[in-house]
């Protein structure tokens, strides 16, 4: 089985479970709803943290995930806490700004 595979079976799994796919995952949603809610293209974001388009897109994807010193640049870039891109749970992470979690809920 391949490691995209894996990713894919631990995505759509019902059962809830914390694996590193899913933290994948939820970490791509998540970017990807900052960057959208924040008008912001991946092309923007890949010059702002100093990667790749291709690795943003991945990223946001949940078949890669940043290092830390690449979180630290989102973090940075954004302004948005480290702890943010990182949360595991369901929903917004309880550090999240304001501005970040009253777009997505009225959207």
């Amino acid at each position: 089985m391949s490691a995209k595979s894996t990713v894919s079976e631990k995505r759509s799994s019902p059962s809830g479970e914390q694996g590193s796919g899913i933290l994948m995952w939820r970490f791509g949603e998540r970017l990807r709803a900052w960057r959208v809610n924040g008008g912001l293209t991946q092309k923007d974001v890949a010059l702002g943290v100093g990667v790749s388009i291709a690795i943003v897109c991945e990223w946001e994807h949940g078949n890669r995930f940043p290092s830390a010193r690449h979180i630290g640049s989102l973090s940075a870039f954004t302004a948005i806490p480290f702890c943010c891109f990182l949360y595991s749970g369901k929903g917004w992470c309880p550090c999240a700004p304001a501005r970040m979690v009253q777009k997505k809920q009225g959207t």
